[in-house]
């Protein structure tokens, strides 16, 4: 086989891989690795579209009565029944890792000569399942869930304290340079 059509097989079984993965837009090296989220202080990363068109994302503060209250360069509150839609991602997924291995153990069926017709296939397929499902894993969707459930990963889940300095309330800074 000519090497740019294998250059062209490679690189649809790399967007195969990648494709239906979640993607947010938190700043790089923000998200916590899954074991930190039960220590960590600070709540997850929000991205909420409004219902008269809009989008904005930072840190889940707390969840009130009729308020949203997200930290990103500003503190905001937002009112609920502007909500049409929201997603919250509580740690990273580190789903590229899932794709690297899919990527590599398709690559290695190149060895296996005539079963590759078999097991490069089945590396797509299943590699790219289970790199998408990793990358779904922390993701909880409003409407689909309720706001109860979306306050536990906010940094204040039984809501914004009453004596609390709004001005005080800074987003978190990313910890990782990755």
């Amino acid at each position: 086989m000519p090497s740019h059509k294998m250059i062209f097989y490679l690189t649809l079984i790399l967007l195969l891989i990648t494709n239906r993965c979640a993607t947010f837009y938190a700043p790089t090296g923000w998200l916590d690795e899954p074991e930190q989220v039960s220590q960590s202080v600070y709540g997850g990363w929000i991205e909420v579209e409004f219902v008269d068109s809009g989008l904005v994302m930072g840190e889940l503060i707390a969840i009130g009565q009729d308020s949203l209250f997200i930290a990103d360069s500003l503190f905001r509150a937002i009112p609920l029944a502007q909500i049409k839609a929201a997603e919250l991602i509580f740690y990273d997924s580190q789903y590229g890792l899932m794709a690297s291995w899919t990527f590599l153990g398709t690559l290695s069926t190149l060895s296996h000569g005539f079963g590759l017709v078999l097991t490069g296939p089945l590396w797509v397929l299943f590699g790219s399942a289970i790199t998408s499902a990793r990358s779904w894993e922390p993701v909880i969707k409003y409407p689909d869930e309720p706001w109860e459930k979306i306050s536990s990963y906010s940094r204040f889940p039984q809501g914004l304290p009453a004596h609390i300095d709004r001005k005080r309330i800074v987003m978190k800074k990313p910890t990782k340079s990755t």
